[in-house]
C-alpha cells in the first residue's frame, strides 16, 4: 500500500496582487504547510480556456533545501513554471524557510512542482500514481467522502498525497502551494 500523507493545512493565508510584481500570474496565493490537517478553505477548480478542462489552478511546489537532481528525474515531479519561482522564494523567505538564521540561504533550494495525480488518488483504494490530488467531495461529488469524515463539517477538505514509494513529499522539504485566478501552465492532472 503506498503513501498518503494526507491532509494539509495551510500556515500562511495571505492572497497577494501577483499582476506587477509577478508578470503572467493574477492575483497569486502562495501559503507554506505541512501535510496534516483539513483544508479551512475551498480551492475552486476553474475552465482552462485552453484545453477547455477543468482543473484546481494550483500548484505544489517542494522546496528542497540542497541543489538537487533534475526535477523530472524524481517520479511525480517537474520543473516549477518560472513565473511562480519569485513568489514562492518570497513566501519561503517570510516564513522563515530561507535566509534566516540558521536556515539555508534562498538560492541554495531547488524547487520543484509535485504533478498533480489522477482519478485514483480521489479514492481509497491504492494507486500506483505519484503526487496530490484535492480531495472535496461536496464540491467534487465523485470524491471519496470517507477521506475527510473525520475532518469538522466545515472543513471536509484536503490535499492528499499518493506515492508507492512513500517519497511524495521528500522528507526534510518544505511545501508550498501556489494558486492563482488562472490555470498555471503545466498543472493540470496527469
Amino acid at each position: 500500500m503506498g503513501r498518503d500523507a494526507g491532509r494539509v493545512q495551510p500556515t500562511d493565508s495571505g492572497f497577494q496582487d501577483a499582476s506587477d510584481a509577478y508578470p503572467g500570474i493574477w492575483n497569486v496565493f502562495v501559503a507554506s504547510f505541512k501535510t496534516q490537517g483539513c483544508l479551512p478553505r475551498t480551492l475552486t477548480a476553474i475552465v482552462d480556456p485552453a484545453t477547455g478542462k477543468s482543473a484546481i489552478p494550483c500548484t505544489i511546489v517542494e522546496a528542497r533545501p540542497q541543489p538537487a537532481k533534475a526535477c523530472g528525474a524524481t517520479p511525480g515531479r517537474s520543473e516549477l513554471y518560472p513565473a511562480l519561482e519569485a513568489p514562492v522564494v518570497d513566501a519561503l523567505r517570510a516564513t522563515g524557510g530561507c535566509d534566516a538564521d540558521s536556515q539555508p540561504g534562498c538560492a541554495s533550494f531547488s524547487l520543484c512542482e509535485i504533478d498533480q495525480a489522477g482519478d485514483g488518488c480521489h479514492h481509497t483504494a491504492a494507486t500506483t500514481q505519484v503526487g496530490w490530488c484535492y480531495i472535496d467531495p461536496f464540491s467534487q461529488p465523485s470524491d471519496d467522502a470517507s477521506l475527510v469524515a473525520s475532518c469538522p463539517v466545515t472543513m471536509r477538505r484536503l490535499i492528499r498525497f499518493v506515492d508507492p514509494a512513500n517519497q511524495t513529499p521528500a522528507p526534510g522539504t518544505s511545501l508550498l502551494l501556489a494558486c492563482a485566478t488562472r490555470p498555471i501552465p503545466g498543472t493540470a492532472p496527469k
